[in-house]
């Protein structure tokens, strides 16, 4: 295993906040709306997040004959309307900003609907805080859940989207820090749905290669990586697979569990992942 040598007290909680911690990250159980105050400006070398998305539904799909069909992704995306799911956005968005070093590449899934959020040119989150945009990325399911006959009515949902930005400073240069080959470099990324990589009961959890992918562009070894929506802990298990720092906060207790007990299941050898 990669130990990595970087300020590791400096970065564990200054509060009796429950967390786990071992030589290749920190799982912080609390709101990232708190804990992220609680780092140093300019400290951190990258964001990889999935936030809520606030495209969940209060109730059940019910079909004729089947069983319902569940339309709620988890308390954690409903809000009470637009303006407060923005409002989170903004204020989770703002910190992490001001934690991220000047020229560190910043990932976050969110829906397209919505990516104006950071994205608009005019008054979007980026321009606000200092971000310079790079890319959309679409990540691409070969096999996507099937549409039952109410929903037919539209495209099926075979695609997902990563914001890419870049933090900006005066005389930074924010390429990226490791072009890979050119193939490697296409803004979409292809794998299965999660019927193919799941390991948890996480209604959300990313596959770990295509994390693994992002982190292999934009970090080095040794560097921090900051996961303020941590989830069943895919970010984390890139980071030890490739030697980065991971930094995961997760408000869900259960999912915090999950998280813990997933990275524990994990060593490190030359750079994959094995059960202990």
């Amino acid at each position: 295993m990669v130990v990595l040598k970087v300020g590791f007290n400096a970065l564990l909680p200054t509060t009796e906040t429950t967390h786990f911690n071992d030589s290749s990250g920190i799982i912080i159980n609390g709101d990232s709306l708190i804990e992220l105050k609680k780092y140093k400006s300019n400290s951190i070398d990258l964001l990889l997040t999935d936030p809520p998305y606030n495209i969940s539904f209060n109730h059940n799909l019910a079909l004729k004959g089947r069983k319902e069909i569940t339309l709620k992704q988890g308390d954690y995306d409903v809000f009470e309307s637009e303006d407060a799911f923005y409002n989170f956005t903004e204020q989770w968005f703002k910190e992490t900003v001001r934690i991220l070093k000047p020229g560190a590449w910043l990932y976050i899934f969110f829906s397209k609907e919505r990516s104006g959020y950071f994205t608009d040119p005019r008054n979007g989150l980026f321009k606000k805080y200092g971000v310079e945009y790079k890319d959309i990325i679409t990540w691409a399911k070969t096999n996507p859940l099937p549409h039952i006959p109410v929903q037919r009515t539209k495209y099926v949902s075979a695609t997902e989207f990563i914001i890419v930005g870049a933090k900006k400073g005066v005389g930074i240069d924010t390429k990226i820090k490791n072009y890979l080959g050119h193939t490697e470099m296409y803004n979409y990324y292809i794998t299965g749905s999660g019927s193919t990589y799941k390991e948890t009961e996480h209604t959300n959890e990313k596959p770990v290669e295509l994390l693994r992918w992002i982190l292999k562009a934009s970090t080095n070894t040794g560097d921090k990586v900051i996961d303020p929506f941590f989830g069943s802990g895919s970010t984390g298990m890139a980071c030890k697979a490739l030697g980065r720092f991971y930094i995961g906060i997760e408000i869900n207790k259960n999912f915090y569990d999950m998280s813990v007990k997933r990275l524990k299941k994990y060593k490190t050898i030359n750079n994959f992942l094995e059960t202990e």
